[in-house]
Protein backbone atom coordinates (compact mmCIF):
# COMPACT_ATOMS: atom_id res chain seq x y z
CA UNK A 1 0.00 0.00 0.00
CA UNK A 2 1.33 3.24 -1.45
CA UNK A 3 2.86 5.73 2.02
CA UNK A 4 -0.07 7.93 1.49
CA UNK A 5 -2.76 5.55 2.68
CA UNK A 6 -1.06 5.78 6.06
CA UNK A 7 -2.01 8.91 9.05
CA UNK A 8 -0.96 9.32 12.46
CA UNK A 9 -4.05 8.56 14.60
CA UNK A 10 -4.22 10.18 18.58
CA UNK A 11 -3.51 7.94 20.99
CA UNK A 12 -4.04 9.78 24.80
CA UNK A 13 -3.96 8.85 28.01
CA UNK A 14 -7.59 7.99 29.65
CA UNK A 15 -7.32 11.18 31.96
CA UNK A 16 -6.00 13.07 28.48
CA UNK A 17 -9.31 12.28 27.01
CA UNK A 18 -11.33 13.01 29.73
CA UNK A 19 -9.45 16.72 29.54
CA UNK A 20 -10.41 16.58 25.63
CA UNK A 21 -13.94 16.23 26.43
CA UNK A 22 -14.31 18.73 28.82
CA UNK A 23 -12.88 21.27 26.44
CA UNK A 24 -14.90 20.02 23.44
CA UNK A 25 -18.18 20.25 25.66
CA UNK A 26 -16.93 23.94 26.71
CA UNK A 27 -16.33 24.62 22.55
CA UNK A 28 -19.80 22.98 21.73
CA UNK A 29 -21.60 25.27 24.10
CA UNK A 30 -19.88 28.25 23.00
CA UNK A 31 -20.32 27.70 19.02
CA UNK A 32 -23.46 26.47 19.27
CA UNK A 33 -25.40 27.91 21.95
CA UNK A 34 -24.63 31.27 20.69
CA UNK A 35 -25.45 29.85 17.00
CA UNK A 36 -21.42 30.55 15.58
CA UNK A 37 -21.77 27.56 13.45
CA UNK A 38 -23.74 27.92 9.85
CA UNK A 39 -27.31 26.71 9.45
CA UNK A 40 -26.16 24.41 5.70
CA UNK A 41 -23.17 22.60 7.99
CA UNK A 42 -24.85 19.45 9.55
CA UNK A 43 -22.10 17.43 10.81
CA UNK A 44 -20.74 17.15 14.42
CA UNK A 45 -23.71 18.74 15.69
CA UNK A 46 -26.79 17.80 18.19
CA UNK A 47 -30.17 16.51 16.09
CA UNK A 48 -28.36 16.73 12.73
CA UNK A 49 -27.63 13.86 10.38
CA UNK A 50 -26.47 12.67 6.82
CA UNK A 51 -29.81 11.51 6.01
CA UNK A 52 -31.67 14.84 6.92
CA UNK A 53 -28.90 16.79 4.57
CA UNK A 54 -29.47 14.29 1.71
CA UNK A 55 -33.70 14.80 1.96
CA UNK A 56 -33.15 19.08 1.80
CA UNK A 57 -31.26 18.06 -1.52
CA UNK A 58 -34.43 15.51 -2.66
CA UNK A 59 -36.86 17.77 -1.45
CA UNK A 60 -35.36 20.94 -3.34
CA UNK A 61 -35.40 18.59 -6.59
CA UNK A 62 -38.87 17.53 -6.22
CA UNK A 63 -39.94 20.72 -5.56
CA UNK A 64 -38.39 22.21 -9.18
CA UNK A 65 -39.65 18.56 -11.05
CA UNK A 66 -42.99 20.43 -9.86
CA UNK A 67 -42.10 23.45 -12.34
CA UNK A 68 -40.09 21.52 -14.71
CA UNK A 69 -37.23 22.94 -13.77
CA UNK A 70 -34.04 21.17 -14.09
CA UNK A 71 -31.44 20.52 -10.79
CA UNK A 72 -27.34 20.12 -11.49
CA UNK A 73 -25.62 18.88 -8.13
CA UNK A 74 -21.71 19.54 -7.63
CA UNK A 75 -20.27 17.54 -5.10
CA UNK A 76 -16.25 18.11 -3.65
CA UNK A 77 -14.65 15.01 -1.91
CA UNK A 78 -11.68 16.46 0.03
CA UNK A 79 -9.05 14.53 0.17
CA UNK A 80 -7.55 14.00 4.09
CA UNK A 81 -9.56 16.88 5.03
CA UNK A 82 -8.71 16.36 8.56
CA UNK A 83 -5.06 16.09 8.17
CA UNK A 84 -4.98 19.84 5.95
CA UNK A 85 -6.45 21.69 8.72
CA UNK A 86 -3.95 25.12 8.36
CA UNK A 87 -2.72 25.39 12.22
CA UNK A 88 -2.22 29.71 12.02
CA UNK A 89 -5.71 29.67 9.81
CA UNK A 90 -7.81 27.93 12.37
CA UNK A 91 -6.34 29.65 15.55
CA UNK A 92 -7.20 32.66 13.23
CA UNK A 93 -10.77 31.83 12.79
CA UNK A 94 -11.87 30.17 16.54
CA UNK A 95 -10.88 34.00 17.77
CA UNK A 96 -13.18 35.08 14.77
CA UNK A 97 -15.24 33.12 16.51
CA UNK A 98 -14.70 34.77 19.63
CA UNK A 99 -13.54 31.61 21.58
CA UNK A 100 -12.92 32.48 25.11
CA UNK A 101 -9.47 33.59 25.44
CA UNK A 102 -8.08 31.35 28.25
CA UNK A 103 -9.93 28.32 25.53
CA UNK A 104 -8.15 29.61 22.85
CA UNK A 105 -4.42 29.06 24.15
CA UNK A 106 -5.01 25.90 25.45
CA UNK A 107 -6.56 24.44 22.30
CA UNK A 108 -3.84 26.34 20.48
CA UNK A 109 -1.55 24.85 23.09
CA UNK A 110 -3.35 20.94 21.88
CA UNK A 111 -1.93 21.97 18.67
CA UNK A 112 1.11 22.96 18.68
CA UNK A 113 4.17 20.97 18.77
CA UNK A 114 3.22 17.58 17.83
CA UNK A 115 5.02 14.76 16.74
CA UNK A 116 4.76 11.12 14.90
CA UNK A 117 6.84 8.32 14.45
CA UNK A 118 5.94 5.45 12.41
CA UNK A 119 6.56 1.89 13.54
CA UNK A 120 7.11 -1.60 11.69
CA UNK A 121 7.54 -4.32 13.89
CA UNK A 122 10.67 -3.74 15.61
CA UNK A 123 11.93 -0.66 13.96
CA UNK A 124 10.73 2.84 14.22
CA UNK A 125 11.58 6.04 12.14
CA UNK A 126 12.66 8.92 13.56
CA UNK A 127 10.35 11.72 15.21
CA UNK A 128 9.18 14.20 12.35
CA UNK A 129 6.83 17.90 13.30
CA UNK A 130 2.92 17.41 12.29
CA UNK A 131 3.26 20.73 10.42
CA UNK A 132 -1.00 20.52 9.77
CA UNK A 133 -4.16 19.31 10.55
CA UNK A 134 -6.05 18.23 13.68
CA UNK A 135 -5.54 14.29 15.26
CA UNK A 136 -6.77 11.61 14.22
CA UNK A 137 -9.43 9.87 16.78
CA UNK A 138 -9.55 12.94 19.26
CA UNK A 139 -12.84 14.04 20.02
CA UNK A 140 -12.07 17.44 19.85
CA UNK A 141 -11.36 17.38 16.09
CA UNK A 142 -14.43 17.12 14.56
CA UNK A 143 -15.90 20.61 16.20
CA UNK A 144 -12.16 22.25 15.17
CA UNK A 145 -12.67 21.25 11.66
CA UNK A 146 -15.91 22.49 12.20
CA UNK A 147 -15.06 26.26 13.17
CA UNK A 148 -12.06 26.09 10.14
CA UNK A 149 -15.21 26.14 7.01
CA UNK A 150 -17.50 27.57 9.08
CA UNK A 151 -16.37 30.82 6.71
CA UNK A 152 -16.77 29.03 3.58
CA UNK A 153 -18.84 31.34 1.20
CA UNK A 154 -22.07 31.19 0.70
CA UNK A 155 -22.75 31.36 -2.80
CA UNK A 156 -25.98 33.95 -4.07
CA UNK A 157 -28.22 33.94 -7.26
CA UNK A 158 -30.12 30.96 -5.53
CA UNK A 159 -27.49 28.36 -5.70
CA UNK A 160 -27.83 26.35 -2.61
CA UNK A 161 -24.70 25.03 -0.29
CA UNK A 162 -24.93 22.15 2.00
CA UNK A 163 -22.30 20.02 4.05
CA UNK A 164 -21.48 17.14 6.04
CA UNK A 165 -18.73 16.87 7.89
CA UNK A 166 -15.90 17.38 4.87
CA UNK A 167 -18.07 17.04 2.27
CA UNK A 168 -19.34 19.99 0.66
CA UNK A 169 -22.15 20.36 -2.23
CA UNK A 170 -23.71 22.67 -4.60
CA UNK A 171 -26.94 22.79 -6.53
CA UNK A 172 -29.13 24.62 -8.39
CA UNK A 173 -32.34 24.62 -10.51
CA UNK A 174 -33.53 26.06 -13.55
CA UNK A 175 -35.74 26.00 -16.94
CA UNK A 176 -32.74 26.87 -18.99
CA UNK A 177 -29.33 25.68 -18.77
CA UNK A 178 -27.77 28.40 -19.67
CA UNK A 179 -28.95 30.27 -16.26
CA UNK A 180 -27.37 26.69 -14.55
CA UNK A 181 -24.10 27.58 -16.64
CA UNK A 182 -24.32 31.26 -15.60
CA UNK A 183 -24.94 31.01 -11.88
CA UNK A 184 -23.53 27.49 -10.88
CA UNK A 185 -19.98 28.14 -12.26
CA UNK A 186 -19.53 31.08 -10.46
CA UNK A 187 -20.26 29.44 -7.14
CA UNK A 188 -17.95 26.74 -8.34
CA UNK A 189 -14.95 29.22 -8.83
CA UNK A 190 -15.81 31.02 -5.62
CA UNK A 191 -15.48 28.36 -3.65
CA UNK A 192 -12.59 26.68 -5.53
CA UNK A 193 -10.66 30.06 -4.87
CA UNK A 194 -11.67 29.54 -0.80
CA UNK A 195 -10.32 25.96 -1.05
CA UNK A 196 -7.00 27.55 -2.28
CA UNK A 197 -6.77 30.78 0.31
CA UNK A 198 -7.12 28.29 3.43
CA UNK A 199 -4.66 25.53 2.03
CA UNK A 200 -7.49 22.84 1.51
CA UNK A 201 -5.84 20.97 -1.38
CA UNK A 202 -7.41 18.02 -3.56
CA UNK A 203 -11.50 18.59 -3.75
CA UNK A 204 -12.20 16.28 -6.74
CA UNK A 205 -15.68 17.76 -8.03
CA UNK A 206 -18.44 15.08 -9.02
CA UNK A 207 -21.20 16.85 -11.17
CA UNK A 208 -24.52 14.99 -11.41
CA UNK A 209 -26.94 16.26 -13.80
CA UNK A 210 -30.92 15.09 -12.07
CA UNK A 211 -33.42 16.08 -15.26
CA UNK A 212 -37.41 16.31 -14.54
CA UNK A 213 -37.66 13.76 -17.59
CA UNK A 214 -36.99 10.87 -16.35
CA UNK A 215 -39.45 8.81 -14.53
CA UNK A 216 -37.29 7.94 -11.61
CA UNK A 217 -35.50 11.49 -11.59
CA UNK A 218 -33.43 10.77 -8.17
CA UNK A 219 -31.50 8.09 -10.07
CA UNK A 220 -30.58 10.13 -13.42
CA UNK A 221 -27.07 11.27 -13.15
CA UNK A 222 -24.99 13.56 -15.43
CA UNK A 223 -25.04 11.40 -18.90
CA UNK A 224 -25.61 14.91 -21.07
CA UNK A 225 -24.19 17.46 -18.90
CA UNK A 226 -21.64 19.43 -20.49
CA UNK A 227 -18.53 19.69 -17.59
CA UNK A 228 -15.93 22.35 -17.16
CA UNK A 229 -12.48 22.67 -19.08
CA UNK A 230 -10.52 19.44 -18.17
CA UNK A 231 -8.10 21.57 -16.14
CA UNK A 232 -11.21 21.89 -14.01
CA UNK A 233 -12.33 18.67 -13.78
CA UNK A 234 -10.73 15.58 -12.26
CA UNK A 235 -13.14 12.69 -13.25
CA UNK A 236 -16.09 11.86 -15.11
CA UNK A 237 -19.38 11.71 -13.04
CA UNK A 238 -20.78 8.64 -11.92
CA UNK A 239 -23.59 7.35 -13.74
CA UNK A 240 -25.90 6.13 -11.08
CA UNK A 241 -27.78 3.97 -13.95
CA UNK A 242 -24.65 1.96 -14.68
CA UNK A 243 -22.69 1.98 -12.09
CA UNK A 244 -22.18 -0.07 -8.83
CA UNK A 245 -24.23 1.53 -5.86
CA UNK A 246 -22.64 4.00 -3.56
CA UNK A 247 -23.75 5.55 0.16
CA UNK A 248 -25.37 8.83 -1.52
CA UNK A 249 -27.20 6.64 -3.83
CA UNK A 250 -28.79 3.78 -1.46
CA UNK A 251 -29.35 6.99 0.79
CA UNK A 252 -31.44 8.68 -1.88
CA UNK A 253 -33.42 5.49 -2.64
CA UNK A 254 -34.48 5.18 0.66
CA UNK A 255 -35.55 8.61 1.57
CA UNK A 256 -37.39 8.28 -2.05
CA UNK A 257 -38.71 4.78 -1.10
CA UNK A 258 -40.41 6.61 2.54
CA UNK A 259 -41.86 9.70 0.10
CA UNK A 260 -43.63 7.25 -2.07
CA UNK A 261 -44.93 5.58 1.05
CA UNK A 262 -46.40 8.25 2.24
CA UNK A 263 -48.03 9.81 -0.78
Amino acid sequence: MHAASYGPISLLSDLAKLFERVLKTRLSTHVFGKGLIFDEQFGFRPVHSCPQQVLRLVEYVSEGFKTKQETVAVFFDVAKAFDRVWHAGLVYKLYSLQVPDRLMLIIQNFLSNRNFTFRHKRTHSTRRLIKAGVPQGSALSPLLHSAYTNDIPRPTSGVQLALFADDTALFFRSRTRRSIFRHLPRAIDELGQWFRKWRIEGALKRFFDIAGSHPNALLRAAVDYQPPPPAHFIRRPRNVLIDSPDALTAAIDSLNDINDTHD
